[in-house]
């Protein structure tokens, strides 16, 4: 996921870090592969040729489902490892320690 790092330009500025990127960019290619699926699938219902013809969209829409299932599972170790990390960083422990002592003092108030 080197290709979707952070690029230091001054004209764009973005907050999202190099880990947000990976997964905005592994949502991204799931969404192409679901398109792609869906599309291979399509041709293979509704093709009027032959059985062999039919079987090669199959096969092909087969594939890109695993590789969908492939980055799906990727995408959620990926995500639980980058909030079990961000989660331990000095920064976040101190935004839940005001959060928590925030809802000891207003227990009735939900943000």
């Amino acid at each position: 996921m080197l290709f979707f790092r952070r690029r230091e330009t001054t004209e764009s500025q973005s907050r999202l870090s190099d880990q947000e990127r990976c997964i905005h960019a592994f949502i991204f290619f799931a969404f192409i592969i679901v398109i792609i699926t869906a599309v291979l699938f399509y041709f293979g219902a509704t093709t009027k040729g032959s059985n062999d013809q039919r079987l090669y969209y199959y096969i092909g829409a087969s594939i890109s489902l695993v590789f969908l299932l492939l980055i799906i599972i990727s995408t959620i170790i990926y995500v639980r490892q980058f909030y079990n990390n961000s989660l331990s960083t000095p920064h976040h422990q101190g935004i839940i320690a005001n959060n928590q002592y925030d809802n000891s003092r207003y227990p009735n108030h939900h943000p």
